[in-house]
Parts: structure tokens; C-alpha cells; sequence
């Protein structure tokens, strides 16, 4: 495939040379002949992937009037059962880029298997800086959780899932259930934000220790540390303290699945350890995986299949 568009690219270059002898088209058609492979690698987009029988309900605001940014797309699986578990995923992108529209591959297992997926999107730091994210994310559940019935949802059964900036959103949502100070004031009211069960991968959970280790530690992870929290005067102890999940491990922290690469050069493998650490210390059902050769991706299908076990054991009812 890539090797017949590679040769058409070079036909209409050659062509085009022939009829203008023109410095410009030939640079015009090296960008596109070196572009092809990479549009073919980023393939389709998520909605020509997941199966034919799922309902897409796309761009539902979940605090009215917040637009795009405070918007989720749900995903209805053709399922047999009643009410519907549901799995909540947030995005990654250092907390200032990405949108729900990145799709991820391992929706289609958990549409397979009968669980509903809300992508949601939250403010960005160009936006909003924390805690504006979390008060977000806890607004979407709440929303979610309220309007369960309108999509046969089961509201007893919500698991999050987040992928770096991401994860570690869902790990502060796996741990601030309901804690009053990280609700906001915006959206759904008189409704609980917790969940059930929360995976987190390789996201940052210890933003203390990120911002004290320096940028010679890991440079991508502090610079987006320090701009979530709005620059280097105000990274404080207590500010980081507040947005880090380490924070607020307690014995009434959910089911957590850790995931990471162990070859993540963005952040740190300590920092899903600690997290991991302190859940056992706290009583709290905690698997940590280090995937071989994994980097601060996703991963490959195969690496995946945990994430669906856990939430198949955690929020399907037996």
C-alpha cells in the first residue's frame, strides 16, 4: 500500500517536472512522496475501527454551556445485559494538548465486551490551570452517574482510565472520592464523582518529587509539571502537594491497575512504584506491570488485555 502511493507521488512529481522545471514542485513532491508513509501509519480514525452495532453519542456537554473542552464522546455497546458498565478515559498530553478525538485502540476491546466508553475532554492549561482538570473530570462523572438512565448505564459500576497527564487524573480521581475540595463548583449537582475502579498509565503521581528532582531528571515531565500549576514561582510544596494522587491514599482509594513501559523516558518508573507502594501500605487492591521494552506509549494490543481484565473483574457483576 504504502510502496503503490510512494510511486504514484513520485509519477505526478516527475510529470509536473517535465511540463514546469520548477525548484518548488520538486520540493512540493519530496514533502508529499516522505509524507505518505505516515499517513497510512496513522491509519483511520477510531469511529471506521470499533464495531458496527456501537451508538456514538458525540460532543455531549457534561457542564452546559462549557463547549468543547468540558464535552465527552459516548460509546454504546450492543449489550444484552440490563445496565451497562461503564469505563471513563481521559487523554494524555502533558495536561496542554490532545482531545478526546484521539482515539485509542483498546476501546474496541472494552465495546467487545459489553462496557460503555465516554471519552471525555477537560480544560487545558492554555485554558485553565489545575485544579481546574480535576474538578472536570469529576464533573463528567457526576454527569454521567445522572444521566446513567438515559443511556442505560449502570451507575454502580464506573471505572477511569487515563494514559500519562491523563493517568494521572484517573489515579486522583481513584483517590478523592467525593473529597469536598476537589469537586468545583461547575456542572452537575448533588451527585457523587466517585468510581469504582481506576488504571492509571505511566502517569506522574508524585508532582513533589517530579518538580525536586529537576529538569535534568526528566525534562518533559517538570516542564509540564511547573505549567500545570502556572510557572516555577508558583511549583510551591503545597500546590504540587495538592495535584499530586500520593496526596490522598487512604483505605477508601478504589481497585488501582499501574501500567507503564519500563523503558518510559517521560516519566519516571518511581512514580508509578510510589503509587503503587503506598496503596498496599494503605490496604488497597494495587497491581503494578512494567511492560518489557514498553515506552511512555500505550503499548501494543497484547499490552492491553490487562486493562480489560481488571475492569471485567471490577465492574462486571457476577
Amino acid at each position: 500500500m504504502q510502496s503503490h502511493k510512494f510511486s504514484n507521488v513520485v509519477q505526478s512529481v516527475s510529470s509536473i517536472m517535465q511540463k514546469t522545471n520548477s525548484y518548488w514542485f520538486l520540493v512540493i513532491g519530496i514533502f508529499l512522496a516522505l509524507a505518505a508513509p505516515f499517513q497510512s501509519a496513522m491509519g483511520k480514525p477510531f469511529v471506521d475501527k470499533i464495531p458496527a452495532d456501537v451508538q456514538i453519542k458525540p460532543d455531549l456537554e457534561y457542564v452546559p454551556g462549557g463547549g468543547p473542552s468540558r464535552s465527552l464522546d459516548l460509546y454504546l455497546p450492543k449489550s444484552g445485559a440490563p445496565l451497562i458498565p461503564l469505563v471513563i478515559f481521559i487523554h494524555g498530553g502533558g495536561w496542554n494538548s490532545c482531545t478526546n478525538k484521539d482515539w485509542h485502540p483498546s476501546f474496541h476491546d472494552l465495546l467487545e465486551q459489553g462496557f460503555a466508553v465516554a471519552s471525555i475532554n477537560y480544560r487545558l492549561t492554555g485554558e485553565a490551570l489545575f485544579p481546574a482538570q480535576i474538578y472536570d473530570c469529576k464533573a463528567a462523572v457526576r454527569w454521567l452517574r445522572a444521566h446513567a438512565a438515559d443511556y442505560h448505564l449502570d451507575p454502580d459500576h464506573i471505572g477511569v482510565w487515563g494514559h500519562s497527564a491523563g493517568g494521572h487524573l484517573s489515579a486522583l480521581l481513584g483517590v478523592t472520592n467525593d473529597l469536598p475540595e476537589m469537586e468545583g463548583d461547575e456542572g452537575t449537582k448533588g451527585v457523587s464523582s466517585a468510581v469504582q475502579a481506576a488504571c492509571d498509565w505511566s502517569g506522574p503521581t508524585d508532582l513533589v518529587k517530579a518538580f525536586q528532582d529537576g529538569p535534568a531528571a526528566a525534562p518533559a515531565l517538570y516542564r509540564v509539571v511547573v505549567g500545570l500549576v502556572g510557572g516555577p514561582e508558583k511549583a510551591t510544596k503545597e500546590n504540587l502537594a495538592q495535584a499530586s494522587p500520593l496526596t490522598y491514599v487512604s483505605t477508601k482509594s478504589v481497585p488501582f491497575l499501574i501500567m507503564q513501559g519500563d523503558k518510559d523516558n517521560v516519566v519516571p518508573l518511581d512514580q508509578s512504584s510510589l503509587l503503587d507502594a503506598a496503596l498496599k501500605k494503605a490496604g488497597v487492591n494495587s497491581t503494578l506491570i512494567f511492560i518489557p521494552g514498553g515506552t511512555h506509549g500505550i503499548g501494543k494490543p497484547d499490552d492491553l488485555k490487562p486493562v480489560t481484565a481488571f475492569f471485567e473483574k471490577q465492574l462486571k457483576k457476577s
